[in-house]
């Protein structure tokens, strides 16, 4: 099945090419083929223009069976993001299980474009990377993990573990709660924050 608009914006801005963001910072992903998409199709299909048969996409900007091709392929073969633009400071690869390939390939889930939404929120308004701690995390490794839930949300993808060098983990936890002031999960460690895009509230602290 073709994918719609909504879920190649979501891998074009995991991948650092789709950029049109709403006035909370995070992005909008909105199933709106416009200028702003139509431009992270085009430097994607400049970024990956060759293809494996040797023929060439057309950076036209347009999506098309070609360009889904070579998209798929992207995000089968767990391929970093290929350009750096600003705001955009984490990308599906942030989320790769530490497993160390023991027990995965990296991606048991995809992460969810509202929890790396959110992630670019905490990078734009502080200015720096969130460090992961923990993002995805397959079965395995999730049964190893010391207080880890069965039913973690770091499984499917939603919830992401970090610090942001020089932020104390109150301050993480203070913008976090203007970002989800009534819904999402938000923790709060020594180290940092947990956050995930539960629909419902949670909240706890274990420092």
């Amino acid at each position: 099945m073709s994918m719609n608009v909504y879920e190649y914006q979501c891998h074009l801005g995991g991948l650092g090419y789709y950029q049109l963001r709403r006035k909370d910072g995070t992005l909008a992903i909105d199933g709106i083929p416009g200028p702003s998409t139509q431009a992270a199709i085009r430097k994607f299909q400049v970024e990956h223009q060759k293809r494996p048969d040797g023929s060439l996409l057309d950076p036209d900007g347009y999506w098309g069976p070609a360009t889904e091709a070579a998209l798929r392929q992207v995000i089968g073969n767990n391929e970093p993001p290929q350009v750096t633009t600003p705001g955009v400071w984490v990308s599906r690869e942030d989320f790769r299980c530490k497993c160390g390939g023991r027990y995965c390939n990296g991606f048991p889930a995809e992460p969810h474009q509202k929890t790396i939404d959110l992630l670019n929120a905490f990078g734009e308004h502080f200015g720096k990377k969130p460090v992961c701690h923990s993002g995805l995390r397959c079965e395995t490794h999730n049964a190893n993990t010391p207080g880890a839930s069965p039913n973690s949300r770091h499984k499917n993808g939603s919830a992401f573990d970090f610090h942001i060098d020089g932020v104390s983990p109150e301050e993480l936890r203070d913008y976090g709660e203007t970002l989800m002031p009534d819904w999402g999960g938000l923790g709060i460690y020594p180290w940092g924050i947990h956050i995930d895009d539960r629909q419902v509230k949670g909240r706890w602290d274990l420092r």
